[in-house]
């Protein structure tokens, strides 16, 4: 039987500031099998972050895209953490653990590519809700990993993945049946569903037969598996 992979859903953001390297580190320590990111461009810089407003993770407000780099690396975003680039979370994850990076904007495709390109490892996987920058980032990096997020449980997913030698499937978990997994799997692409928060998430995501899950507590669900 394979192990079930289980996905630091912005570091261990149950516990910590997400997608800050205090929150990677818990995820880590947690043990979990990856960690996930989210990446945009922002004045010239890879940073790692989520939303396009700082208001909700920050003691900033506005649009991220708003501020110089500088001044966003002023900003708190929880437990004297700041906001960090992608290039400092390679370098706390390297020889640790793999990294999915969750590209958000389509300018982040390109730097994005070429800094993992320049990197001697070959432990990261890049996945996006927008098909379009992962085609890009496939063409422009034929080697990476893809993983293919949707909302969706249709063929559309299914489709892409094949057109893009997908290494795996990420979908919500308010779409995941067993045929989906079924489908997926008739398809050797492992299906790891978003977000799983608690025990009924857990056991929809284990009755359904998926292959892992992104999770909130890495640690929470790396115990209940073990269970």
């Amino acid at each position: 039987m394979k192990p079930f992979i289980v996905i630091g859903h912005r570091g261990a953001c149950a516990h910590e500031p997400e997608n800050t390297l205090r929150s990677i580190r818990r995820g880590i320590h947690d043990g979990a099998d990856m960690i996930e990111i989210d990446v945009r461009l922002v004045d010239g810089e890879i940073v790692v972050f989520h939303d396009d407003t700082l208001d909700r993770t920050t003691d900033g407000n506005g649009s991220v895209y708003a501020s110089p780099f500088p001044e966003l690396r002023a900003l708190s975003a929880g437990k004297r953490e700041r906001i960090p680039t992608l290039a400092e979370v390679l370098a706390l994850t390297g020889g640790q653990v793999p990294l999915n990076i969750e590209l958000k904007d389509r300018l982040v495709v390109a730097p994005v590519c070429s800094l993992v390109d320049s990197m001697p490892r070959e432990d990261v996987l890049l996945s996006s809700f927008d098909w379009e920058s992962l085609r890009e980032a496939r063409h422009l990096s034929p080697t990476v990993p893809i993983g293919i997020l949707t909302e969706g449980a249709g063929e559309a997913a299914l489709m892409e993945a094949a057109s893009l030698r997908a290494a795996s499937l990420h979908p919500a978990l308010t779409c995941l049946t067993p045929e989906y997994v079924a489908l997926a799997r008739a398809r050797r692409l492992p299906v790891y569903p978003f977000t799983v928060r608690n025990s009924e998430d857990l056991g929809k995501v284990r009755a359904c037969g998926a292959d892992g899950c992104f999770a909130d507590d890495p640690g929470w669900v790396r115990a209940a598996m073990s269970e």
